[in-house]
């Protein structure tokens, strides 16, 4: 960079955090979780690439650490990067390539790196001292970076709801399996000598003995991975909570019991990818499920993991009544004879993916809870006035357009009916393919 250019440091007042004076002590057992955890090779060509050079030079444990390397290594900004963790490899090599050809200029954002105030607004995970430190390793005869950033360039955005769409698409299959599966591995509680012949059992278990509460089961995923996780920590005598290491694990539980740490910390980003909500809403932080509570009366099971062990949580349940069913072959015949509605065929007709079948059962049970027609809103007193509705009108084969706002909203993704084993129909007419 010229020497005659303003001094890099030089910022504008109105850009530094303001901190908050009544706030600035932390209590005594609070953790930071600063880091988002990765496991990743920067797939960026580097100069030592053609000397054959050890690639776990590139290898990336921590977020922050691939952000300043894209920074300083390859005059990269990605805008909230952080909403990315759970696609990130793909979309990176997305980059990779279009860096490689002769796309990058019409692709990307060219900023100034004297522009500092620019460069912090791109909402990165680190701070301006970071930033500071970043950019004062940067060769001084570079002057500008590529910023990618969802907010102002469109197809970025649009890739990164592409994948996002995928992935999810994805996890919501693999929990489909996991609960037609039943968890049926038995394991020992994490916390005392407990056996428990399923993991629905264990979860009960750990929350009614422990008050250890991990929110309700529609929100997981990977859960035979998560529980591995909190075994070898604890094996390994650390919290689970604060992550503190013990001597022993009498001292370890003691610990765990005086500071009621029998939880995980929501501010621990290694947990974001057992819970749905970040799939869906990666915005959006998963603490609000810590407050998601089990009831402990019987009669109050409809959210616990007990309610997986219960019989009546694998029935099939038609979409515009309450008629149940032991199958999923058998809930489609009836919904085809008595409402003329043929689900296997509008997943055929419409090339319907997992994300979007969930979307449309939920959308409609949502519609048939207020007594109104899915496809033309007109309100049906009872299930007869539906059969009779659906029999004289096309509306039992409509449905939302693929432009229509109800794909696109989180809210169809969220279970209609708990436990809701219509999820799994899909498998029964696509296998028969």
């Amino acid at each position: 960079m010229n020497a005659a250019t303003k001094n890099r440091f030089v910022i504008s007042p109105n850009i530094i955090p303001e901190v908050d004076s009544e706030n600035q002590e932390l209590p005594e057992e609070f953790t930071s979780f600063d880091t988002f955890p990765i496991s990743l090779t920067c797939p960026f060509k580097h100069e030592d690439d053609l000397d054959n050079s050890d690639s776990s030079l590139h290898f990336f444990t921590d977020l922050k650490d691939l952000e300043l390397h894209l920074l300083t290594d390859h005059g990269l900004l990605f805008s909230s990067l952080k909403h990315t963790v759970l696609f990130l490899e793909e979309y990176l090599l997305h980059y990779a390539q279009i860096l490689s050809s002769d796309k990058a200029d019409s692709t990307f954002q060219k900023v100034l790196i004297d522009d500092i105030e620019q460069l912090f607004s791109a909402k990165t995970i680190y701070s301006l001292l970071d930033i500071f430190a970043a950019i004062d390793s940067i060769p001084s005869t570079v002057d500008e970076i590529y910023l990618i950033n969802p907010d102002t360039n469109p197809t970025d955005k649009k890739f990164r709801e592409a994948l996002q769409k995928k992935t999810l698409n994805r996890v919501l299959e693999l929990q489909v399996s996991e609960r037609r599966e039943g968890f049926a591995t038995s394991r020992i509680c994490l916390f005392c000598t407990s056996y428990c012949s399923s993991i629905p059992e264990l979860f009960s278990h750990m929350y009614k003995a422990h008050s250890f509460n991990i929110g309700l089961p529609d929100n997981l995923v990977y859960v035979e991975k998560f529980l591995n996780i909190l075994e070898n920590k604890l094996i390994g005598l650390q919290c689970i909570y604060c992550e503190k290491q013990f001597t022993s694990p009498i001292v370890l539980r003691k610990h765990m019991r005086k500071k009621k740490h029998f939880k995980i910390s929501p501010r621990n980003h290694l947990y974001d990818q057992f819970y749905i909500v970040n799939y869906s809403e990666p915005d959006k932080d998963w603490k609000i499920l810590e407050n998601e509570k089990y009831e402990s009366d019987d009669d109050k099971l409809d959210n616990s993991w007990d309610e997986w062990l219960d019989q009546e949580s694998t029935a099939y349940i038609s979409l515009f009544d309450s008629a149940k069913f032991e199958t999923s072959e058998l809930c489609l015949n009836y919904m085809t004879s008595k409402y003329k509605f043929d689900l296997a065929a509008i997943q055929k007709e419409n090339n319907l993916d997992f994300y979007q079948f969930v979307t449309l059962i939920n959308y409609i049970r949502s519609k048939s809870a207020q007594n109104k027609c899915y496809s033309c809103d007109l309100f049906l007193p009872d299930a007869d006035g539906f059969a009779e509705h659906f029999h004289e009108t096309s509306c039992s084969n409509q449905i939302p357009d693929k432009s229509s706002d109800v794909w696109s909203n989180p809210e169809y993704l969220k279970p209609a009916l708990d436990n809701d084993a219509l999820f799994s129909a899909i498998e029964f007419f696509t296998n028969d393919e």
